[in-house]
């Protein structure tokens, strides 16, 4: 792999990726936890505070 700085960027290496270098992804299996009860919890606090936050009073509830 090749180093080069550009003007401006004294201390920061900036790197050339090698043509052959593989960025390709792999598959991964994991293992969550799914709390049982948990969108109805969700929906009860939302509902309680009209939809928004009970800090800021933002009203997105897909957060």
């Amino acid at each position: 792999m090749e180093v080069t700085a550009e003007p401006g960027l004294a201390n920061e290496d900036v790197r050339k990726p090698d043509e052959s270098t593989d960025y390709t992804g792999d598959n991964k299996t994991v293992q969550a936890t799914v709390h049982v009860g948990q969108e109805f919890f969700r929906r009860s606090v939302l509902s309680a505070y009209k939809y928004q936050c009970c800090i800021t009073g933002l009203s997105m509830p897909q957060l």
